[in-house]
């Protein structure tokens, strides 16, 4: 669960994000989603839930007050030059861009960077079960400027960019429970790149002062 602090002060003071485990076939998670949707979700409150379907097909649902959205992954289709899926799955979400994957398309750092430089500054992962390195793997991530969250049927955890060379801050739980972490919007905007360094008049020795 994130309780997400907004950049604009005139703006609502919390926004929440509720970030569920991979429970569901594609069928299920409908009916969840139409069941939430009956009870009525408030603006500020969202909901994010993975499924997985008999052919190993996954993907993650979004549930907002009257909407639902679906995200497919696409960690076992092949990127063909011609191809219209948009990767990654990226959303906007009240004060937020939320960058939407597998725990299998994680897994590979062009993702994170790809969200990260893309603007995202929280990316999700609704998961299955996951071994004990997971939040060492996952987390290394959020060196890219934005928070990780990744919900498992076996652990849950949210790490939180590192400040300098300190270590990422991180959150997590290996049972049953809450996972939660307060999110400033402001933190994760102030993002730098190095393709956005002038490396001619930085290593040209004629600009260097003596």
């Amino acid at each position: 669960m994130f309780n997400i602090k907004t950049l604009r002060p005139t703006e609502k003071n919390h926004y929440y994000c509720f970030l569920l485990p991979r429970l569901f076939n594609q069928k299920s998670i409908d009916k969840f989603a139409q069941e939430v949707n009956r009870r009525k979700l408030p603006d500020h409150i969202f909901v994010c839930a993975g499924y997985e379907e008999d052919n190993g097909q996954t993907g993650t649902i979004t549930i907002f007050k009257k909407q639902f959205q679906w995200f497919e992954n696409s960690h076992q289709k092949s990127v063909l030059k011609d191809s219209t899926q948009v990767f990654p799955s990226i959303m906007e979400a009240g004060p937020l861009r939320i960058g939407i994957c597998s725990e299998k398309e994680l897994f590979h750092p062009e993702t994170a960077v790809a969200c990260s430089k893309l603007g995202c500054d929280l990316v999700i992962v609704s998961a299955g079960e996951l071994d004990q390195q997971a939040p060492l793997i996952f987390g290394i991530k959020s060196i890219e400027k934005c928070v990780i969250a990744v919900s498992s049927k076996n652990m849950a955890f949210i790490c939180e960019p590192p400040v300098g060379h300190a270590p990422w801050k991180e959150k997590k739980i290996l049972k049953q429970g809450n996972c939660r972490m307060s999110l400033d919007s402001k933190r994760t905007r102030q993002k730098r790149f190095q393709d956005r360094l002038d490396f001619e008049v930085l290593l040209n020795p004629k600009f260097v002062r003596s």
